[in-house]
Formats: structure tokens, C-alpha cells, sequence
């Protein structure tokens, strides 16, 4: 059933074939600008080049040829965040913007859609936007800065598209987004940049603009939502959701199916099944794996070295990794194993430490231990399941079982690091799948040993842990950068 294309999910009882990839911002990009010419910083570049990927993954999407022709799959959509993993999934707009994706794209047209934009005034634009279908307009949040009453490029475009006959592409929606842009009907929230079809913030300008929606500016995405305060817009308030007493399950994945062999130089029909994040993180990494029992792995290789390639100038790099926690490598692999490194001296314990952190960081638990792979070159690559909130239920198709704890990897994908519970220091791995030879691998230069450039990080970490007096200066240095804690007034004496 599976070879002849009628089955598209590899159950367990199968012995099939499964790699995991990751992609890891590795430095300064080669590009600047954008595809208009405008200037980008290092992390819109990223985000560019993650959607260069995602539209990779677009061309080669494979569908039967009746249902391409009737019901066309949307193309593939990633989210951009700035919150680390555990703590996105309490952002409503993401969580909403993934509802949206696994239920209907918001890139299918209406089935009456019989509007043309051409017909129609800015004002008359700007009323269908703030309608209960209209753009997502309300507050967003990227890093510190706050956007209020604003909508995003991308989702202005796919609104477009969606709601008018005569934008057929996002090429179109683009033309017309630059058009309105240049007429007055809205603005770039920072002013750094004209009308793009990405994660940009905009916002209605003039007489298009309603008055600011009161305290909106004192609503964090953090907060508890309170739908009545979510934006000026009927399009920003909250549709009903289920009560929380029960765990919320979220599917923070997508599968496909795509033909490896586009230009059909093998005689079989060469698919492989593809398993991908939807929250993009720029500052970490992103995640794929691929599934596959009979496919010819050149047509596999020559894919991940085209994405490679596409990748490479926007600052990212694709690496193959471990599909299990690495805590786990032993079971699987007797001639490997992690090496423990522990703590001198443990972290200081902050009882105040919670109050102190940014809000939209990960749990303080590991405060200390992050900082100092932070301090090495690493970063987040899958954080552990009982760091996520309570009530939620994270589900990753691809992930067979949780991770006991947070997994870091190195900026230049040679290693892997876990942080151990009860302050009992670190696992160390080196990434024994990357090489020459190796999977979507393809070393620029020979005298590039992967397995040394590991070595000399493990000794270089190992050595800082064990030294006390680097330990205890490094603790007081992460603490000396910490704000004070807002102080709370005492409660009044009762008689």
C-alpha cells in the first residue's frame, strides 16, 4: 500500500528509514538587503532565508493529480517568534495563526469572492480590514518593542488573496500592498522599511486609523487574555476557546509527502515524507526530519545539498542530527557514549530569581547552565517536555518520545550538549553524523575535522566548569546583569 502511493503515514511496526536536519544560524550573512533592495538586519535576513526553505519545500510538494487540479495544497508557512519554545505556546496570535494552518490557510480564496481591489477606495480597503474577517489587527510583541493596533505584511497578502478575484499570486498582493503603502493608507510601525511581504509590522495611518484601544499598551502576550481589551478591530477579537480545565493540544508540526526527483531522473517514483516545525525562532534552530523505505538516496542527497546552497547566504546552515535525545546514544550505538562534565561549584540559588528574568525567556530552572552554553557558542535546540506549561499538550509528529532534558547544539552543529537536573552539570556529544560523506554535508575545506573542532570545545567547557574561581566570577557577572526585582508593597494592617 505504501509503495503504490495509497498509504503516506511510516507506522512503527515498519522499519523505515528516518534522519533528522536542523538548521542553525551560523553567522553574519553574505546577503543584505532584500529582495526589493531594502536594507535588512542579520535576523530578517534569517527569517528570509527560513522562508526561502519553506518555499523549497512548496515546489516539491506532491499531491494526486485530481487534487492538485480541484483542492491545491497551500503553500508552506512558517511562524516567526521571539519567545523561546516553551513559552510560545502561550502567545495567543501564534497559537491562533497555528489553528489557522492546520484548519483552513489563509491563503484559500473565498468561494464567493467576488470583490476586485481595483474597484475599491482606501477607506473602503481600510473598513473591509477592520472587519470580523478582515486582517488580524491587534498587539504584537517582538522582543522588547511593542506594536499596537498592527497587522503583519504576510497576512495582509494572504488577505488579499483571499478576498479578492482579481489578486491571483502573491506577487500581485505584493504590487498592490507597495501601492497602498506608497497612497497613505498605512505606515511601517518602526519607519525602517516600505511594504513587504514577510514578518513586518504595519500599521493604518490617518483618518484610517482608529483611536488606540485604552491599556492595550499595559497587555502583554504573558498576560491572562482578557478578549475585550485585544485591539480597536473586530477583526482583533478573540474567537470563542475551549475552557482551559482540560490540557490544549497543539500540533507544533506539519507532514507532507514531496518528490525528491523534481526533474524525474529515476525510473520509480521517488517521495519521502516530510515532518516540519511551524514556529520559527531565528535565534535558535529549525527542525525537519525525513521518512522514507524504498527511496533512492542520491535524489535525497542532491535535495539537501540544493537546500543547503539556498540557505548558506542568508547565514544558515543545514546539519544532520541525532533523532533521539543524545542522553539516550548508548542504547542505540555501544561505541558511543556522552561525556559527563560537572560543576566545580553549582549555580548560586536566587530566590527571587523567577521575578528578575525577562518574562518572555525560558523557566529561571536553568538560568545559570543556559547562560553558560550561551557563553560557549551554543543554542537551543529541543527544550525538555516538563519545561512546557501545564496546559498544554506539545505534539511533534516526527518526535517519538519526550526529551528528559533541554538539548543545546553548537553554532557550527558539531556537538550537542544536555543540561542535567538538581544542578549535576552537563552531557557532552559529539556529532558523529557529520562529516565527509555525511548526509547533505559537503566540507569547503579539507582540513575542516569535525570531530576536532569538538574536541577542543569539550576541553575548553570542561575546564571552565571545573574551575571554581571562573564559576563563582561568571555567577556574579550574570547576576550583576539582572534587574532588581520590583518591590511589592505590604499589605495593610488589619485591626
Amino acid at each position: 500500500m505504501l509503495v503504490a502511493g495509497y498509504e503516506h503515514q511510516l507506522h512503527d511496526s515498519l522499519r523505515y528509514w528516518r534522519t533528522r536536519f536542523i538548521v542553525i544560524p551560523t553567522g553574519a550573512p553574505t546577503l543584505s538587503t532584500g529582495p526589493t533592495g531594502e536594507a535588512l538586519n542579520e535576523e530578517e535576513i534569517r527569517i528570509l532565508g527560513i522562508e526561502k526553505l519553506g518555499e523549497q519545500f512548496t515546489k516539491l510538494r506532491w499531491q494526486p493529480p485530481e487534487e492538485k487540479i480541484n483542492n491545491p495544497a497551500p503553500p508552506v508557512r512558517f511562524l516567526p517568534t521571539t519567545l523561546d519554545p516553551a513559552i510560545s505556546v502561550l502567545d495567543d496570535s501564534l497559537v491562533e495563526q497555528l489553528d489557522q494552518i492546520h484548519a483552513l490557510s489563509p491563503m484559500r480564496k473565498k468561494p464567493k469572492s467576488d470583490r476586485d481591489i481595483a474597484d475599491l477606495s482606501m477607506a473602503q480597503i481600510a473598513k473591509l480590514m477592520r472587519e470580523e474577517d478582515g486582517v488580524l489587527i491587534k498587539h504584537y510583541h517582538w522582543h522588547q518593542a511593542q506594536y499596537a493596533n498592527s497587522f503583519i505584511g504576510a497576512d495582509f497578502v494572504s488577505w488579499l488573496l483571499r478576498e479578492f478575484r482579481d489578486v491571483s499570486s502573491r506577487a500581485q498582493g505584493s504590487e498592490w500592498g507597495v501601492k497602498l503603502f506608497e497612497q497613505g493608507l498605512f505606515e511601517h510601525c518602526k519607519g525602517n522599511h516600505g511594504f513587504l511581504d514577510g514578518h513586518y509590522y504595519y500599521r493604518l495611518k490617518g483618518e484610517y486609523s482608529l483611536p488606540m484601544t485604552p491599556n492595550v499598551l499595559n497587555r502583554g502576550w504573558f498576560k491572562k487574555p482578557e478578549p475585550e481589551l485585544r485591539g480597536g478591530y473586530p477583526s482583533a477579537v478573540a474567537r470563542p476557546r475551549p475552557s482551559m480545565s482540560k490540557k490544549k493540544r497543539l500540533i507544533l508540526s506539519q507532514t507532507m509527502v514531496i518528490d525528491v526527483d523534481p526533474n524525474k531522473k529515476s525510473e520509480q517514483a521517488e517521495c519521502v515524507i516530510l515532518h516540519h516545525d511551524l514556529f520559527h525562532n531565528p535565534a535558535t534552530v529549525f527542525h525537519f526530519e525525513l521518512q522514507w523505505i524504498g527511496t533512492t538516496a542520491r535524489c535525497i542527497e542532491d535535495q539537501l545539498k540544493q537546500w543547503n546552497r539556498t540557505i548558506d547566504m542568508y547565514g544558515l546552515r543545514l546539519v544532520e542530527a541525532y533523532v533521539m535525545q543524545i542522553s539516550d546514544i548508548r542504547e542505540r550505538n555501544a561505541f558511543q557514549s556522552c561525556f559527563p562534565i560537572k560543576f566545580a561549584v553549582p549555580p548560586p540559588i536566587v530566590p527571587d530569581l523567577e521575578k528578575r528574568v525577562q518574562p518572555e525567556t525560558r523557566s529561571a530552572r536553568y538560568y545559570f547552565e543556559y547562560k553558560l552554553l550561551h557563553k560557549f557558542g551554543f543554542i537551543v535546540d529541543v527544550e525538555a517536555q516538563d519545561l512546557y506549561p501545564d496546559q498544554v499538550d506539545v505534539f511533534y509528529s516526527y518526535r517519538r518520545s519526550p526529551f528528559h532534558y533541554s538539548q543545546f547544539v553548537h553554532r557550527s552543529g558539531v556537538a550537542f550538549v544536555q543540561v542535567l537536573d538538581g544542578s549535576q552539570g552537563f552531557l557532552f556529544l559529539t556529532n558523529r553524523l557529520m562529516g565527509p560523506g555525511r548526509m547533505g554535508v559537503a566540507m569547503k575545506n579539507k582540513e575542516n575535522k569535525p570531530a576536532t573542532t569538538a574536541e577542543d570545545i569539550r576541553q575548553s567547557l570542561n575546564a571552565f566548569c571545573q574551575d571554581a574561581r571562573s564559576l563563582n566570577g561568571f555567577y556574579d557577572e550574570q547576576l550583576a546583569l539582572l534587574p532588581q526585582a520590583a518591590e511589592v508593597d505590604p499589605p495593610p494592617l488589619m485591626l
